[in-house]
């Protein structure tokens, strides 16, 4: 296991013990600043020579081959705003979640930040839903991106369960328990609860670990 991997866990595990977490920030025009975990992250590139392919998605903004693998590069400016970012996009944030690695194309870059969880509240109703929520740094407010959603909106959700692991997986719903799943993107939390559904396995879903430990007091209560 090499030295990157075992720091990249050591920090993930001490920004969760002191309730922090981690943002890169980034725009898309002058005035909104966005933030997206860090744990998603990849790495951040200038913008690369990119390939247009056809049949693609409007907001996919073309392809770039990154450390030699092919990658989708998503226009996120067109995702939020409806309009292609053209020109002004000076940097791709390479990310990889949902077991797929894609680039969304930004302005400019800013910098990472660690802020309390305590901070960080609901967003308002956001462009299409695609913000899971917002924050301040000094005196600049941050829209946390949904990029669950952008990636959905862009190539849909995931196939359900292969009949392969539902075989495996048979029965684990019989023993009369319940999942309780807490994620900040309401995409995540309805892949999952389908996921559990196919398996048999009741849940119920809420948006942060603030309303998961409210929801088991008001059990214990």
């Amino acid at each position: 296991m090499g030295a990157g991997l075992l720091d990249s866990i050591d920090r993930s595990t001490q920004l969760a013990g002191h309730n922090r977490l981690a943002l890169l920030l980034f725009r898309l025009d002058e005035r909104q600043v966005f933030g997206i975990n860090v744990f998603k992250v990849r790495e951040v590139i200038p913008c690369p020579p990119m390939s247009w392919m056809p049949n693609t998605h409007e907001q996919v903004a073309g392809v770039a081959e990154i450390r030699g693998k092919v990658v989708p590069v998503i226009d996120l400016h067109h995702a939020l705003s409806g309009t292609p970012i053209g020109n002004s996009a000076r940097h791709v944030i390479v990310t990889e979640f949902n077991r797929t690695v894609q680039g969304f194309l930004v302005r400019a870059v800013d910098r990472i930040v660690h802020v309390d969880v305590g901070t960080v509240e609901p967003p308002p109703s956001g462009p299409q839903g695609h913000l899971t929520a917002t924050t301040r740094v000094g005196s600049e407010l941050v829209a946390i991106i949904d990029v669950e959603k952008v990636l959905a909106d862009v190539v849909g959700m995931p196939p359900g369960l292969s009949e392969a692991l539902r075989a495996k997986f048979d029965g684990i719903g019989s023993g009369g328990k319940r999942a309780l799943v807490a994620d900040d993107s309401k995409v995540a939390r309805t892949q999952i609860e389908r996921v559990l559904g196919d398996l048999g396995v009741p849940c119920t879903t809420v948006a942060n670990g603030r309303e998961a430990l409210r929801y088991l007091q008001g059990m214990a209560d």
